[in-house]
């Protein structure tokens, strides 16, 4: 924890870059792989796997998108 803020670090942090030409495989993995929460912050989504995906995980608290 930081000292300014209520902050806990983590190293369970992946960034991921679409386009890859593998239709978000990646993407759509580690959220069907989430067991406590998502975080997703997008420009725009529209890929069905990525929104399926997320809709199959509604029921982890918290899913928040933004």
């Amino acid at each position: 924890m930081t000292a300014d803020a209520d902050v806990h670090g983590t190293t369970a942090i992946s960034i991921i870059v679409e386009p890859d030409g593998n239709d978000a495989k990646q993407l759509v993995d580690a959220i069907n792989a989430a067991t406590s929460s998502i975080d997703v912050t997008m420009y725009e989504m529209s890929n069905a796997s990525i929104i399926g995906a997320l809709v199959s995980q509604r029921e982890l608290p918290p899913l928040s998108i933004s």
